[in-house]
């Protein structure tokens, strides 16, 4: 259609549309049993592997959890796709199979390996045996396996038209909770076995979180304040959070340094809980300061935010790098000839060398 001198055209295509989302939780419903496969989901750089069994012909896959393949530097794989295969042929690198399979079917419990399995369906096409046409699927099997944060295996041909992939991790491993009151403000993630420490965070001159009508908090971190600051919670217990009010003109002890309440999910879920004031207008419960823990890898500092207030729960954000859980290190490297080196071998999960 011409109008004003512009011409408009309609342009019916599959790479207009966005991808759904696919759930990476799920939960076992004859056990109630939660997994959670989000963390093994990449935004950035995917998952790489090589597959050396024939020196002649390397193969190296492209792989992405839950959701499908970033965009690849030099490698035109299928936008739609989750897992693609290269050809490396004198260091140069050329699409073998763009789309190995696309993330349609949400995870399911896999009882038999202690873990999940995630299937990748309508591929690119390809022939079965008997002739007839397909697509290429991919299924992976996550195990779990507490304390490995490594990669997956190699895919490995079950079929002319199906790639099976084994993955050893701690994210396949159930959801636990864990509850550490009275501890030195650390915990241990139960999968991976790594111990999240806030203590570094304690500053005696707690930190200074203004509200956006100008209401200042004095907040402390796994310790108490300065006496001086705030003075004693009910006369006789070391503070921890200070209400200043309005423009500092306050001074009210808001929760106590009782016990350090630090739960834990393997969700990644971090909060610190400290106990405040009787509230006698509801029975006598009380009130509590929450603190909760969010990743932030650039956060050389911890960044403190009032979240609110709801009922008799007053809650803080806190972001800081010490709430960031290990990153899966690829232990691959590459050099100019194509040649690839793996050191994973070497990886230690239970000791070190």
């Amino acid at each position: 259609e011409e109008k004003n001198l512009t011409y408009a055209f309609l342009w019916r295509s599959s790479y207009a549309c966005s991808t759904p989302p696919m759930e990476c939780v799920v939960t076992d419903e004859a056990s109630h049993t939660q997994y959670d496969l989000s963390s093994l989901s990449r935004y950035s750089q995917n998952w790489q592997v090589e597959d050396l069994q024939d020196p002649a012909h390397k193969k190296r896959f492209y792989i992405n959890v839950c959701q499908p393949l970033r965009p690849i530097p030099g490698v035109s794989c299928s936008v739609f796709a989750s897992v693609c295969s290269t050809s490396i042929d004198n260091g140069k690198e050329t699409p073998l199979v763009r789309n190995l399979g696309r993330p349609e079917m949400a995870p399911v419990v896999e009882k038999s390996i202690n873990g999940m399995k995630l299937v990748y369906s309508n591929g690119d096409t390809c022939q079965h045996p008997d002739g007839t046409v397909g697509n290429f699927q991919t299924t992976i099997h996550l195990s779990c396996v507490r304390g490995i944060v490594a990669g997956p295996n190699a895919p490995m041909l079950v079929s002319p038209c199906e790639y099976s992939i084994l993955w050893e991790t701690a994210a396949a491993c159930p959801v636990k909770s864990v509850d550490t009151t009275g501890a030195m403000c650390h915990v241990t993630d139960p999968n991976s076995n790594f111990t999240f420490n806030f203590m570094p965070l304690y500053k005696a001159e707690g930190y200074d979180v203004i509200t956006q009508d100008s209401r200042t908090f004095k907040v402390s971190i796994c310790g108490a304040l300065q006496d001086s600051i705030c003075g004693k919670f009910d006369n006789k217990y070391p503070t921890t959070v200070c209400d200043l009010g309005l423009n500092n003109s306050n001074s009210l002890p808001m929760a106590a340094l009782l016990d350090i309440d630090l739960k834990y999910s393997t969700q990644g879920e971090m909060t610190l809980i400290y106990p405040g004031h009787i509230n006698h207008n509801n029975g006598g419960a009380k009130n509590e300061i929450v603190l909760n823990f969010f990743c932030d890898r650039t956060a050389q500092s911890p960044v403190i935010t009032f979240d609110g207030q709801v009922f008799l729960s007053t809650t803080f954000k806190v972001k800081t790098a010490l709430a960031c859980a290990p990153q899966p290190l690829s232990c691959q490297a590459q050099d100019s000839m194509g040649r690839q080196f793996d050191l994973t071998a070497l990886a230690r999960t239970t000791d070190n060398w």
